[in-house]
């Protein structure tokens, strides 16, 4: 599996912390499922050919 770097921004921070404060599940998946698509469209740059691993 390759490594990625993911920057979290100041209001990303405060995001998390009131999540964690509130336990609010549906915010963490929301938060979740916006880093996932952020690191998944960083690593689509073009077509891939079975050479690319």
């Amino acid at each position: 599996m390759e490594t990625k770097n993911v920057t979290f921004n100041y209001n990303d921070v405060i995001r998390m912390k009131r999540i964690v404060l509130d336990s609010d599940r549906d915010d963490a998946l929301a938060l979740v499922k916006e880093l996932l698509g952020s690191i998944s469209s960083s690593s689509i740059k073009g077509m891939k050919n079975h050479l690319d691993k």
